[in-house]
C-alpha cells in the first residue's frame, strides 16, 4: 500500500518468494525490452521509487479459477494505479 491505497493486484503460480525475489527483486534486463516481461521491470521501478512507503499482502488461494477470478474482481473494483494491463479488463 502506498499512502494507505493499493497500487497493484497480481497473482503468481509459483512460490511467493521466489516472486518477489527473483521476479521483483532481481529484474534481469531482458525484461525491460519489447519481448521482456515489462510488468516487472514497471513494478521494480515504481517499488525502487516508493521502497519506503510499500507493504506487501499475501492472500493464499490454492484454485487457480478461483484465484484469476478474485484477482479480475479486485482489479476491476479497486482500479489500482500500478495495474496498466488489466484495468481495461
Amino acid at each position: 500500500m502506498l499512502h494507505g491505497q493499493i497500487q497493484y493486484l497480481g497473482r503468481c503460480r509459483d512460490n511467493f518468494g521466489k516472486r518477489i525475489n527473483q521476479g521483483y527483486g532481481r529484474i534481469h534486463p531482458k525484461n525491460c525490452y519489447l519481448d521482456g516481461q515489462a510488468t516487472n521491470c514497471h513494478l521494480n521501478a515504481l517499488i525502487n521509487i516508493y521502497k519506503d512507503n510499500i507493504e506487501f499482502y499475501v492472500c493464499p488461494l490454492e484454485d487457480v479459477a478461483q484465484i484469476e477470478e478474485f484477482e479480475r474482481q479486485l482489479i476491476r473494483q479497486l482500479q489500482p494505479t500500478w495495474n496498466i494491463a488489466q484495468k481495461a479488463s
